[in-house]
C-alpha cells in the first residue's frame, strides 16, 4: 500500500505534468495551427514555444481545480446532479472556466445552459438532450484528471467517478474518454510499465465503442512500429481524422493522439508532452491529458527542469471565486491527497486536515523541488531554489535564497504574490478573476537562517507588503541582521490600507564593504489569521543566506462574495483567503 507521502508526491508530479502539457501545447492549439504547420514552423519541439510573464488560465486546468470541489461541498458520495450544481456554483456564465462557443456548438456552454434551465445532470449532458455530436466532444476527458488522482491504485472507481462527473456535459464516447484517462492516472500510481497502465485503463472502457477501437488501432500500430510516431499520426489522419467526426474538437481523433503520445513517449514526461504537441489537433488538451498520466507514473524527475521551472508551483484558474483562482500546486496536491485518503477510509494526518479546512495558506517546501510560487525582484544576483540541506522540524525542505557577490547597497525582494491584475499577464486566456488572498489584520510568520560564505555578514532584511495600484512598498518591521547560528523567527501583522496587496515578502540589502556571497534559508511561509492555531511544522531553505517562512499562512474572516447569481445549495467552501469582490478583465 502506498504511504501518504508517496500518494502526495505522485499527485504533485501528476499535476505539474498536466500544467506542463497544457502550457506547452497551448500556443499551437487549433484551429489555425495544423499538424503540418506545426512541423514546418517548429520541427522537433524540445522546449516551450512561448514565454509568458504568467501563464493565464486554461479550461484544461480549470476543470481539475474546480469540479472536484463537489466532494467538499456535497460529500464523498457526490452525484452527477451535485457536480452539475458545482458547475453553477463556480462558473460565471460566458466568463472564464470553459469555451463559451454557443449553445449547440460548445458542449460545456450547452450543458451550462441546460443546467440553468433546470435540466439536471446527467440529462444536461445526454445524447438524448443534446445529440451525439455535442455529447462526444473532447471535454469528456480533459477535465477529469483529479478524479484519477483521488483514487490512487483504484482505476475502476476512478473510471466510475469520472464518468459520473463528465456526464454533466457528455455522453457516449465522451464518457469513455473520461473513464480511460482517470483510470490511467489511478493505475499509474502502482503500475510498473506504460503498457500496464494502458491495458488497465482499457479494461474500464466499453470494448465495442469507437473510443476503444481507435485506442486499439494505435496500440496495434505501435506494436508494429514502436519508434515512428509520425507514421502513427499519418494513420490517424487517414483512418480517424477530423473529416470523419463532426464538431469543433471531437474526442475520437484526439483520443488517438493522446494514447499515441503515451505509448511513444515511453514513460518520459517531456517526450510525451512534446509528441502530443507536435501531433496537432487539440494540442493543449492532448498534451495535458497524456502528460498527467505519464507524470503520475514517472514521478518527479530532474529531467523535467526546463519545463518545470517556469511553472514555479503556480497556476491560474478562472472560476467565480477569486481566491481559488490563485492555485498553489503543492497545497492543491495536498488537498487531493486528503480526498484520496478519505475515499480509501484511511486516516488523514492532522496537519493536512487542518490545511484542508484552514482559511489561509501554509507553505512548507516539503515536496521535492517545491517553491510555492516564490519570486525575486530587483537584482538578478538573488536566486531561489528548493533545498533539502536544512529544514525545520516536520518538513523535508526549505527555500534557499542564494545571494551571489552582493556589493554595498545592492539587494532586492523575495516574495509571494497574493493578488494579480491584467498587467501581470501577456494575454487574456479564459479571463480569470482575482480577489486578494492577503488582507489587513492577518499575521505573517516566517523563519530565516543566514549562511554567509564570503564577506562580513552585514546583510539585513525587512518584511514588507506592496500595494497593487501605486506599487508602494510598506515595510512592516525593522531592518534586522538574520542569525547565522540557526533559525530566527519573524512575524508581522498586515497593515491597513485602501489598496490591495500584491506582494508579501522580505526586502534584502547588503550594507558591508566586502563582496558578499551567501545563502538564506526560508522555511514555511505563513500569513496566519489571528484566531487560527499556528502549526509546528516549519520548512526551510538551504545554502547561503537562508530565509524561512513559518509553516502556515492562514486567513480568517470571509467577506461577502460578489456574484451575479445566488449560490446554490449548499454554499460552496471558498478555500483559503479573504473573499472580496473579484477584479476581472
Amino acid at each position: 500500500m502506498l504511504s501518504e507521502i508517496q500518494i502526495l508526491e505522485k499527485i504533485y508530479a501528476g499535476f505539474i505534468g498536466k500544467a506542463i502539457g497544457v502550457r506547452l501545447g497551448a500556443p499551437v492549439e487549433p484551429t489555425i495551427w495544423s499538424y503540418e504547420r506545426i512541423q514546418k514552423t517548429y520541427g522537433e519541439v524540445t522546449q516551450y514555444l512561448r514565454d509568458f510573464k504568467n501563464f493565464a488560465a486554461d479550461d484544461d486546468t480549470n476543470g481539475p481545480v474546480y469540479f472536484i470541489r463537489a466532494l467538499r461541498d456535497y460529500g464523498l458520495g457526490a452525484t452527477a446532479e451535485d457536480v452539475g450544481e458545482t458547475w453553477l456554483n463556480y462558473a460565471a456564465e460566458e466568463h472564464g472556466m470553459y469555451w463559451w462557443g454557443g449553445f449547440g456548438v460548445s458542449t460545456e456552454h450547452t450543458a451550462y445552459r441546460n443546467l440553468r434551465a433546470g435540466i439536471p445532470a446527467p440529462q444536461s449532458g445526454s445524447i438524448a438532450q443534446n445529440g451525439t455530436t455535442v455529447a462526444e466532444q473532447i471535454g469528456g476527458q480533459i477535465f477529469i484528471d483529479s478524479w484519477g488522482w483521488v483514487n490512487p491504485g483504484n482505476p475502476q472507481r476512478a473510471a466510475d467517478m469520472s464518468a459520473m462527473a463528465a456526464s454533466v456535459a457528455h455522453d457516449g464516447d465522451g464518457l469513455n474518454g473520461a473513464r480511460f484517462c482517470a483510470a490511467a492516472i489511478a493505475a499509474a500510481f502502482e503500475a510498473t510499465s506504460i503498457d500496464e497502465i494502458v491495458e488497465t485503463a482499457m479494461a474500464t472502457v466499453d470494448a465495442n465503442s469507437t473510443y476503444a477501437r481507435v485506442c486499439r488501432a494505435v496500440i496495434d500500430f505501435h506494436r508494429a512500429n514502436p519508434d515512428d510516431w509520425r507514421a502513427c499520426r499519418d494513420m490517424l489522419t487517414a483512418d480517424w481524422g477530423y473529416d470523419r467526426y463532426p464538431g469543433v474538437c471531437h474526442i475520437i481523433p484526439n483520443a488517438g493522439v493522446t494514447i499515441m503520445a503515451i505509448l511513444y513517449g515511453k514513460g518520459d514526461l517531456p517526450r510525451t508532452a512534446e509528441i502530443a504537441t507536435m501531433a496537432g489537433w487539440d494540442t493543449d488538451c492532448n498534451a495535458g491529458n497524456a502528460a498527467a498520466i505519464v507524470a503520475t507514473f514517472q514521478g518527479l524527475d530532474e529531467g523535467w527542469g526546463k519545463y518545470r521551472k517556469p511553472i514555479n508551483d503556480f497556476l491560474v484558474a478562472s472560476g467565480i471565486v477569486g481566491t481559488i483562482n490563485i492555485v498553489d500546486i503543492p497545497s492543491f496536491a495536498r488537498e487531493l491527497t486528503v480526498f484520496a485518503l478519505q475515499l480509501a477510509g484511511r486516516e488523514v494526518p492532522a496537519l493536512w486536515l487542518e490545511d484542508f479546512t484552514r482559511r489561509g495558506l501554509r507553505f512548507d517546501f516539503d515536496l521535492p523541488g517545491s517553491t510555492h510560487g516564490f519570486r525575486t525582484e530587483g537584482f538578478n544576483q538573488i536566486s531561489l531554489r528548493h533545498s533539502g540541506e536544512r529544514h525545520a522540524e516536520g518538513s523535508r525542505g526549505s527555500l534557499e535564497i542564494q545571494l551571489d557577490r552582493l556589493e554595498r547597497g545592492q539587494g532586492g525582494r523575495v516574495f509571494w504574490k497574493p493578488f494579480y491584475r491584467r498587467s501581470d499577464f501577456d494575454d487574456e486566456r479564459y479571463r480569470p478573476m482575482f480577489s486578494p488572498v492577503v488582507d489587513a489584520g492577518q499575521t505573517v510568520s516566517f523563519k530565516l537562517w543566514l549562511d554567509p560564505w564570503n564577506g562580513d555578514g552585514n546583510l539585513r532584511v525587512a518584511p514588507y507588503v506592496r500595494r497593487t495600484m501605486s506599487g508602494a512598498i510598506e515595510e512592516t518591521g525593522a531592518w534586522d541582521v538574520p542569525s547565522a547560528e540557526g533559525w530566527q523567527d519573524y512575524s508581522f501583522v498586515v497593515p491597513e490600507g485602501v489598496e490591495a496587496i500584491d506582494e508579501i515578502g522580505i526586502s534584502i540589502e547588503y550594507f558591508g564593504r566586502l563582496k558578499f556571497l551567501a545563502g538564506c534559508s526560508l522555511p514555511i511561509s505563513g500569513s496566519r489569521g489571528r484566531d487560527t492555531p499556528s502549526s509546528s511544522r516549519k520548512p526551510r531553505c538551504r545554502n547561503g543566506a537562508r530565509f524561512l517562512v513559518s509553516p502556515s499562512i492562514a486567513v480568517t474572516g470571509p467577506r461577502a462574495l460578489a456574484a451575479s447569481r445566488a449560490i446554490r445549495r449548499p454554499t460552496p467552501t471558498c478555500g483559503p483567503g479573504t473573499i472580496m469582490p473579484a477584479t476581472s478583465w
